[in-house]
């Protein structure tokens, strides 16, 4: 710029109004610099969201993807058991022409009965055969005829793995189905396929999301949607909602354009049984809060300009105690003082600090709330995952007691019997509480024994050897009747009677529970193998349960603890904190 034209701006300048020059410079000064660096800001914030996107998505696909795998793992062992099933194979290969269906209907009862039984999220499982001599009964055999043709195709193309098969079978329903070919390696016999329905809920619960915008979809091979956080969406073909959804590589999130204009970033992964994971993710309502802030920022100009002549004298004494105010506020946050507000009502640069430091401080609070709520959701779901391994357990042990008998001695003993267990679940069910008194955990016991006594009345004898000042502290349920259940199974020896005592008391103001028995032992090899896989959360079911519910309610310090002596008998050991009734109620309130 030449000597001549700044001359002639600065002469135009010294002949303006002071409320013009104020104008000027602030615009020069404050409002030029400020848009630039809301306009940064806003750049950078965009492309932060936007990364922090990619890596939640990257990181929520993995979550979702290892808990679905995890969840499905138990019905695909289903189906690879009953394929690898050589007695079923050839019950499905057998001429029934003249032949009865003794043999095949005694499979279905003691067999396929009871996968159905002991797992109450699986609809139905059918057989679809070419051998047109089986009963068609249209409950667990069905003529081949019946099986849609892209699902045997899909089948045998799988080379007898499984697959998820909803798409293929032109399925209504909502359910998940597995199909599988049964004998797909073997010759001379009829085509025999699986199909085993599940319901979709068991998916749906891990598929939700909080966060608006965000969607998962669980797909077949054929894109059909088996499930999905957004429940009108199941039973359609992904297709539908995205046009070329097959060409998106796996693992790579890629940005994409709705025909309503609406931009989407995808993320894909591919599953067990041929099953496909999607996630998309909607840029516009991820990115809106972004879009507030040249918006705030231009009102906080504005403000500033009709208030920057009036202000010209007082401001810098304004301006130095609000800064004092946020260095005060944001030490004390540094300090761990969470509780510390800025009461700064303006909407300047300033007021967006104080605002920015008081959306800091209450985000950090809100992080501190929810790893703590997560960390209580965590324990309290193992906790329930461990408890509710222990009923399908005893139910599979207590049954067989009570089939033994009904076939053995006649139906008096097997009504008691059911009436023992009937006692005994509804004891342990407790109203939902995870807590009971040692009183009723004593009492739980008594109903279980009541049920092995019957069994084994000659050969089994208990005593109880308890302190009633302990009765009504509190404990978690189900921790004696694993340990007895243990002595029983493991210490019985043949003609003779095994001495079962159970203790309860209090020690150095613990709580102790022991279970101890005169029967066959330990080796001292096998003890130390059982100590060793206690101590690494590994081994045997009951003593395991036991110790890892313990240590998750209690602490490391407390558990299980074994001694044995071969041919002598064995002692569990087991303390917990003695929680007595007033400090319960205490701990409740709190």
């Amino acid at each position: 710029m030449s000597t001549k034209n700044r001359a002639s701006i600065k002469r135009w300048y010294n002949n303006q109004s002071f409320f013009k020059k104020m104008i000027c410079l602030y615009l020069i000064c404050a409002a030029i610099p400020m848009i630039f660096v809301t306009s940064y800001n806003y750049s950078q914030t965009r492309t932060m969201l936007i990364e922090q996107a990619y890596s939640d998505m990257r990181q929520n696909m993995n979550t979702i993807e290892n808990s679905i795998n995890l969840m499905l793992q138990p019905y695909e062992t289903i189906t690879r058991t009953i394929e690898s099933d050589r007695t079923l194979n050839l019950l499905l290969n057998v001429d029934y022409t003249d032949q009865s269906y003794g043999d095949l209907a005694y499979y279905c009862r003691t067999t396929l009965d009871n996968i159905l039984a002991l797992y109450p999220s699986v609809n139905w499982l059918r057989f679809y055969s070419g051998n047109t001599t089986l009963p068609k009964d249209n409950y667990y055999f069905f003529r081949l005829e019946h099986l849609h043709q892209d699902a045997a195709e899909l089948a045998d193309s799988r080379k007898g793995y499984v697959v998820a098969a909803g798409g293929a079978l032109n399925n209504n329903t909502d359910d998940i189905i597995l199909l599988s070919r049964i004998n797909y390696y073997a010759s001379n016999v009829f085509k025999n396929y699986l199909l085993l329905s599940i319901m979709q809920e068991t998916v749906a619960t891990q598929l939700r999301q909080e966060r608006e915008g965000w969607s998962v979809y669980l797909l077949d091979s054929q894109g059909l949607i088996l499930s999905s956080s957004s429940e009108e969406n199941i039973g359609k073909n992904f297709q539908s909602i995205w046009q070329e959804w097959e060409t998106i590589p796996v693992g790579q999130i890629q940005e994409k354009i709705a025909e309503d204009g609406t931009e989407f970033f995808h993320l894909r992964a591919d599953l067990n049984m041929g099953m496909v994971l999607t996630m998309t993710v909607n840029q516009d309502q991820l990115l809106q809060s972004t879009k507030k802030i040249p918006q705030r920022a231009l009102a906080g100009f504005l403000l500033l300009t009709l208030l920057a002549f009036l202000h010209t004298f007082v401001y810098s004494r304004v301006y130095s105690e609000r800064l004092r105010k946020i260095v005060e506020t944001t030490g004390k946050i540094g300090q761990g003082q969470f509780d510390s507000i800025l009461e700064d009502g303006s909407r300047d640069e300033l007021g967006q600090i104080a605002a920015a430091v008081n959306q800091m401080n209450k985000q950090i609070n809100t992080l501190i709330q929810e790893n703590y709520e997560r960390q209580l959701r965590i324990k309290s779901s193992e906790m329930n995952l461990l408890q509710e391994q222990i009923n399908p357990h005893f139910l599979y042990n207590a049954l067989g007691v009570v089939s033994s008998m009904a076939l053995r001695e006649g139906s008096k003993k097997t009504v008691q019997s059911v009436r023992y267990l009937a006692d005994f679940y509804r004891m342990s069910l407790s109203r939902g509480r995870q807590t009971i008194t040692v009183e009723e955990e004593l009492a739980l016991l008594r109903s279980y024994m009541n049920i092995q006594l019957i069994r084994f009345s000659d050969t089994l004898e208990i005593n109880y050897d308890t302190d009633p000042a302990v009765a009504s502290w509190q404990t978690i349920k189900l921790i004696l009747q694993p340990l007895v259940e243990n002595a029983i199974h493991h210490g019985q020896q043949e003609e003779q009677v095994l001495h079962i005592t159970v203790r309860t008391g209090c020690k150095n103001g613990r709580l102790f529970y022991e279970v101890e028995d005169d029967g066959a032992g330990i080796s001292p090899e096998k003890l130390e193998t059982l100590q060793t896989e206690l101590a690494a959360l590994r081994g045997g079911f009951g003593l395991k349960n036991v110790d890892i519910r313990i240590k998750l309610n209690y602490g490391e310090d407390y558990g299980v603890q074994l001694t044995s002596v071969l041919g002598h008998g064995t002692k569990v050991h087991v303390e917990i904190p003695g929680i007595q009734p007033v400090q319960a109620e205490q701990e409740a309130a709190g």
